[in-house]
Formats: structure tokens, sequence, C-alpha cells
């Protein structure tokens, strides 16, 4: 993959942007190399290398330490590279070039790392998945299945007949003893995961590239593989005192060792949240998965009375990130902020502008998370800003659907006229890229479905901006025909004649030709032929809509078949969106 990039005048970068990029370059190698060093410390962990040799070592070396001490060691060695990493991620962020407008990076040609960002599997339980998701996903399940195999390999090597007989044991109640305490320990690994990817606010998830909301997925991933291997850890163990008649087992509290009550109180609770991330349940009693999502406290507090505060620590360090994030997050969110207007549009949408700092910049595609007290003091909902930082410095926009009970409280109130300026929000972001990447594709195509319309109008607005130079946008708009499909999605009316109206004003004052809007009516888009259709080197695929949507696979199915030049793929999804309008819009941006 090569990359130009075009400089007004030939400009070489400074030596300021060189110390930066050398920052950079240092403090990720930096961070790439401790959290090779921690993946390695969980691959040699079920060795016998790391329990004869490496661990009375660090305990020796450790131990004695005024400042570490028995309970510093475990410290030492899991949780303080992961805020080491963290405070790394912050550095590399402050020293992040983000360039501007008129600096674009473009890619020309295909690469691996263009290859590896495409769809690999587009339909299945994990939805649409990369060749790079894939990969890390193999690699991780190849963790756990070193290190289980390894630990029973190590630990059956020590049963014997005899051994086993010397704790009133047979064979087979020992196996599944030890059995049972190895998936334990093979779930504090997915444990320690399992609070990164919704640390929102945390460093680690933009210094990877990564966004929020692309991040959930590997949260629900990892929460089945915790709650699976913890429910299947806490029933070998029933079983095994049922065949020992040591059933009492259950309701023992062992304030030196291991609580086993205090291990199954947290399993309830997880087996709870676990039920209630169910598609059915999760979309028709959202409230219900929501607050029972709270119980993750229950959950923790008890696996550490459990296991014991030495040994939590193993696990720990996602769940610290996700603390400190929770809190700075709690912090922003206590103000109330200024609401300019409420507008109710058509189809019972509504509109709500907040005022912002003009120095406050996001990128397209964020979200923000609103909070209405007088309607719930709990419940925050994320929604995709609309607005454009650089056309409106100083307010924010987004757009709400009514479509369950708090989204249906809200246009009662907003009905209200009376109510308006009373009405006090809260609000948590926004949340985004670091940085507008769509610039780099000399075409984009963005196809979505219903509510999906919504982040893409952000980057139209953005395409339109008076201040870029030399690209012009040429909008190609394809929907059914529906006849309340402009009442029912005037979002998608709002934003395609908007960019018309001001994409033609800028093509007629510079006397150039682009055909603004085209309009089809009466079937969908071919897909596949747009993809193939679209002139460029480089080209961007942006799909939004619902999991089901079949717009949403199609184009995942054919970007992978379109290989002679680049397509990057990017899928966002709405989780917590109960229902949606059926309208396909299908939209074309290409760059003269």
């Amino acid at each position: 993959m090569e990359i130009t990039k075009s400089n007004n005048g030939g400009s070489n970068p400074s030596a300021g942007e060189e110390f930066k990029d050398m920052i950079k370059g240092v403090t990720k190698f930096l961070m790439m190399v401790i959290f090779l060093g921690t993946i390695m410390l969980w691959i040699m962990m079920p060795t016998l290398t790391y329990r004869t040799k490496w661990l009375p070592h660090m305990r020796i070396k450790f131990g004695t330490s005024t400042y570490f001490g028995a309970t510093g060691t475990t410290l030492f060695m899991y949780m303080f590279p992961m805020m080491v990493v963290a405070c790394l991620g912050c550095v590399y962020l402050h020293f992040k070039n983000r360039k501007s407008s008129d600096h674009i990076d473009r890619e020309t040609k295909g690469g691996v790392w263009s290859k590896l960002r495409k769809p690999m599997l587009v339909k299945g339980p994990l939805g649409i998945v990369s060749v790079t998701e894939i990969t890390f996903l193999a690699m991780f399940v190849a963790l756990l299945l070193w290190c289980f195999i390894t630990y029973l390999r190590n630990s059956f090597a020590t049963i014997t007949p005899k051994s086993a007989a010397a704790h009133d044991e047979s064979l087979w109640q020992a196996k599944l003893e030890s059995a049972a305490l190895r998936l334990g320990l093979i779930g504090n690994i997915c444990l320690a995961f399992l609070f990164l990817p919704v640390a929102r606010g945390s460093s680690l998830l933009p210094a990877m590239g990564l966004t929020s909301e692309s991040s959930i997925k590997y949260h629900i991933w990892l929460g089945h593989m915790v709650m699976a291997l913890f429910t299947v850890h806490g029933l070998c163990y029933i079983i095994y005192w049922a065949s020992m008649h040591e059933i009492s087992q259950m309701i023992m509290w062992d304030t030196k060792g291991v609580s086993n009550l205090a291990g199954e109180i947290a399993l309830v609770a997880g087996l709870m949240m676990w039920a209630t991330t169910y598609p059915k349940i999760r979309r028709r009693f959202f409230e219900v998965f929501f607050y029972t999502h709270y119980l993750y406290i229950i959950f923790m507090l008890f696996f550490v009375l459990h296991v014991g505060i030495t040994f939590s620590f193993i696990a720990l360090p996602g769940f610290y990130i996700f603390l400190v994030d929770r809190f700075l997050r709690f912090l922003q969110s206590r103000e109330n902020v200024r609401l300019l207007s409420a507008r109710i549009l058509p189809s019972d949408t509504m509109e709500l502008t907040f005022s912002k700092n003009s120095k406050l910049v996001y990128s397209s595609t964020s979200i923000m998370f609103v909070n209405i007290p007088s309607i719930s003091k709990l419940q925050w909902h994320p929604f995709t800003i609309t607005s454009s930082s650089k056309l409106e410095p100083e307010k924010l926009s987004v757009v709400i659907k009514k479509e369950g009970k708090w989204s249906t409280k809200l246009h009662h109130r907003l009905s209200s006229s009376d109510q308006i300026d009373r009405l006090a929000v809260s609000v948590e972001g926004p949340y985004g890229p670091a940085s507008t990447d769509f610039l780099r594709h000399e075409a984009l195509v963005m196809v979505c479905g219903g509510s999906g319309i919504t982040p893409f109008i952000s980057v139209i607005r953005y395409y339109i901006l008076p201040d870029r130079p030399q690209q012009q946008p040429d909008l190609f708009i394809d929907f059914n025909d529906h006849p309340n499909l402009l009442s029912a999605s005037p979002c998608v009316f709002m934003a395609t004649s908007r960019a018309a109206m001001l994409g033609t004003r800028r093509i007629r004052h510079k006397n150039r030709s682009c055909n603004a809007t085209n309009l089809h009516f009466g079937e969908r888009p071919n897909l596949k032929k747009l993809l193939l259709d679209v002139e460029g080197s480089s080209v961007g695929v942006l799909v939004c809509g619902p999991k089901k949507m079949r717009p949403r696979q199609k184009v995942a199915e054919y970007v992978p078949m379109v290989w002679l030049r680049i397509f990057i793929f990017e899928s966002y999804q709405f989780q917590l969106v109960i229902a949606y309008t059926y309208s396909v819009f299908s939209c074309v941006v290409e760059f003269a």
C-alpha cells in the first residue's frame, strides 16, 4: 500500500512536526513492547517454568520489599503494565498529528493492511467481521486453549490413584476438581480484557484506532466467554461437591482462602446480566437489560471476595481503567448543558440543539450520550451527532426517533411548549474517531437503512464545506419508492437536499461540472453494480443500519469481490435501537 501526501506548496514538515512524529513512534513502540510482554506473561503463566522459576524469583525480589510485598508482586506483574500502556496512550494521542483538510493522505494501491480490513464473515452469530478481527479472535482463542491444555497436562501429571485416595477421592473426582479450577483461571484471562472495550474515554481505544461503538462487539464476545467459562467452572464444582457428599461447601465462607458463597453470588449476578443480553429481551425490554447491567458492581465485588485481593489483581487491570474512565465521565455529566432549541420533526422525530464551546471539535460519525433527569436519572442513551463542528462551531445537534418509552416521554414533554425551557439535559461525550480518515479515499459509498442515515448526515455536510479545496462531491441518491418516505425519513430529505443545493452553488461558482443529485424510484439500488461502477483507486464503503439489514450484508459480501481497488469497509450498527423504518438510502461521494 502506497500513501501519497499532497502538500500545499510542497513544503517540508517542520522540525516540530518531525519531533512529534519521533515521540509518537517511540511511544507506540513502547506500548507495543509492554503489551506483548504482558501477553507473553499470560502465555507462560500455565507452564512449569513460570511456577518454578519466574514466580519464585519475583516473590524473592519484591515479596520482601516495603513498597510491594506479596500483594505488590501480583500488582507489579499484571496491573502496572496496563497502567503504563494507558499513560503512554495519552502521550501518543497528545502528540498525534491531526492533519488539516488540505493535507490529505490517500491510498492509491492495495496492500496488506487494506486487505485485512475487508469483511471476511458476513452472516453468522459474530455479525460482519473483518480479516483482522477474525485473526485476533483466533489468536485469543488459541491463547485460552493453550493455557487450559497446559494447565490440565501439568495438573493431571501429579494426580495418581494414590494421591487421590489420600484425599478420599476417586481418580475422576480429583481430575474434575482440577479441571474446574483451571476453567476459573482461564475465565480470569477473559475477565482481564472484558471492561477495556467499554472504557469509552480511555486512551487505549483511540490509540489502537478503535472507537467506542465499534468496540462494543468485543465486549459482547468477551462477556459470552467469561460467563460460559465461569458457569462451567461453578457447575463442575457443584458436581464435585455432590459426588463427595459435601454439598454444604456451597455455603462456606472462608475468610482466609477461597470463599465459595461469594463466588456463587458473583455467578448468579453474572447469569442475570447474561440472560438479559438475549436479543429479544434486550430489544423488547431494554430497561430490564439496562438496569440489570448495574449488577456488574455486585459481580466484581464478590469476585474479589471469592478469590482474594492478591489473586484478583490478575484480572482487574481492565476494570481499574474502566473505573477511572467512569469516574471522569461522571464528573463531565454532573453539569447540565444549555439547550438552545428542541424541534419536533415529521414522523415523530425530534431534534435537540445544544450550545457548546467553539474549541470543542469532533469528527464525523461521533456519538453523544444524553440524559434527561426528569425522565430517568440513570438512563443514558447514545445518539449520533448530525451537526458539523466546522459548519456550526458553537452548536451541536442530535436527532431522536420516538420508538421506546424514554423517547416517547421526551416527545410528550417537547409537545408541551411550556416545559421546553425548563428541560434539564446532561450529556456525555462526544465519542468518535480521533480524526476523520474519510478524506484519504477518492470516493465514498454510503449505504444505510432507516435511522442509519444519521451518522452520514455529518459526513455529507463535512464534504460540502466551503473551505475544502479541489474536492467537489458527486451525490447519487437511490431509495425505494415509499408513500411516506419523506415524512418517515426527514433526515434523508434534509441532508440530501441541502447537500445538493450547496454543492450546486459551489460548482456554478467555480464553473465546474458535477452531477449534484440523482434520484431513482421504484426499486432498490443494485449495490454490486454501484460498487463496480465507482471510479477511483481508493474507495471507502460505509454501511449503517440494523444487524439483519439485507443491504448491509450484501455490501459486505460484494466488497471482497472488488479486489482490484482498495475497498475499505466500515460497518456501523445501532445496538440499542429497538425498531427501524426500513428505507434504503445509498450515497456515492466522488471527488474530482
